[in-house]
């Protein structure tokens, strides 16, 4: 199955790998004034045990600015420091508020200015002048001068934060502040997108349905989904990665996907020549020939497997229904995907291989 999109824009990736944007070595002033009024040797203990992490561990690296000064933990030393710090300020074991702080001391100092390199990549492809724009575009471009020229290379706030071990007032009192903050940053993008659009309609459509709002909320998310054509893939294929995949000692196996995509492309060309699909022995020879040829056409060249020949003249381009509801599901679970711009895409072919039941996605 193979994917063919171009500028596919997609807000909600919703990664596996997602980092929540807390800003804690970098505090905003109303994270800074939530916790400065929690003074920890005069609460309760009851109180003690639910002050959210996100603020303890904001007491704590300001404790050590002052020390240090001003700076964060770097070495392994200083964090290991920093996390005896905060487990040595506990009252009791069942402090799990304080076990979460130790959990999530790096995002203490996280870098807030570091995006993934695909939203990275998004910015940079949006602010391209040879890219034409579109109402997402716009907003990244907004968001990318933004950030540049008014914050100090900070993007938006997302405004979300993590379940934790809190009192319902402070988690609340939390949650109000990073949306307070989130809003702020977003109307201060708005307002740089009013400069770059070009009119009062170009404006409006970015800002219409909460486009900005969202794009701001998911922009560790975004992405901009760029398969190749088929006409480049069948001239020049770059296969450069999949080989260094096939060779290593993992994936050194004959029936690796892999192996079988080059087979199907094989099939494919004895087919466009001879107007009939490899059927008998004879063939064999005939196919192995179009595999070196696919692989003599490779970017890097590199020497043929030809042990799948065979298999595919005994397969004969035969259907079988397992493997075709299979193939269907995948197709289908993309469809969804490009028309909800939700989740990224498969970039750019799943192969499936039904003798081991294993698929892989290669990108050529």
């Amino acid at each position: 199955m193979r994917l063919q999109i171009e500028d596919h824009e997609v807000i909600e990736s919703k990664s596996e790998f997602s980092v929540w944007d807390l800003r804690i070595g970098e505090p905003f002033e109303g994270l800074c004034e939530l916790a400065d009024s929690v003074d920890l040797s005069h609460v309760s203990d009851v109180d003690h045990a639910h002050i959210p992490y996100v603020v303890l561990l904001t007491l704590f690296t300001k404790q050590w600015r002052r020390v240090h000064q001003g700076h964060l933990p770097a070495t392994a030393q200083e964090k290991a420091t920093f996390r005896r710090i905060i487990l040595s300020a506990k009252r009791c074991d069942g402090e799990f508020n304080f076990d979460e702080a130790v959990e999530q001391v790096f995002q203490t100092w996280a870098d807030p200015r570091q995006l993934p390199p695909e939203v990275t990549q998004a910015i940079d492809a949006a602010a391209s002048s040879r890219v034409k724009s579109s109402p997402f575009k716009l907003c990244l471009q907004a968001i990318g001068a933004w950030s540049r020229e008014d914050n100090d290379g900070k993007p938006p706030l997302s405004g979300t934060i993590p379940d934790m071990h809190a009192s319902t007032d402070r988690f609340v009192a939390l949650q109000r502040v990073y949306d307070n903050q989130a809003e702020a940053d977003c109307n201060a993008v708005q307002g740089k997108l009013r400069s770059i659009a070009t009119s009062q309609l170009e404006f409006d459509k970015c800002v219409s349905g909460e486009l900005l709002t969202r794009i701001c909320k998911h922009l560790r998310e975004v992405r901009i989904v760029t398969t190749k054509s088929l006409a480049e893939e069948m001239i020049r294929p770059y296969l450069e990665d999949e080989f260094i995949l096939l060779e290593s000692e993992a994936c050194h196996s004959p029936q690796n996907p892999f192996t079988w995509y080059i087979a199907v492309r094989a099939a494919d060309r004895f087919f466009i020549k001879r107007r009939r699909w490899p059927h008998c022995a004879a063939d064999a020879s005939n196919l192995s020939t179009e595999v070196c040829g696919i692989h003599s056409a490779c970017e890097p060249v590199r020497s043929a497997n030809e042990s799948q020949a065979g298999e595919i003249v005994r397969f004969c381009h035969s259907e079988l229904h397992s493997v075709a509801s299979i193939i269907g599901g995948v197709a289908s679970q993309e469809a969804v995907k490009v028309l909800t711009k939700q989740c990224t895409p498969l970039n750019h072919t799943f192969v499936f291989d039904g003798i081991s039941a294993t698929s892989s996605v290669v990108s050529v």
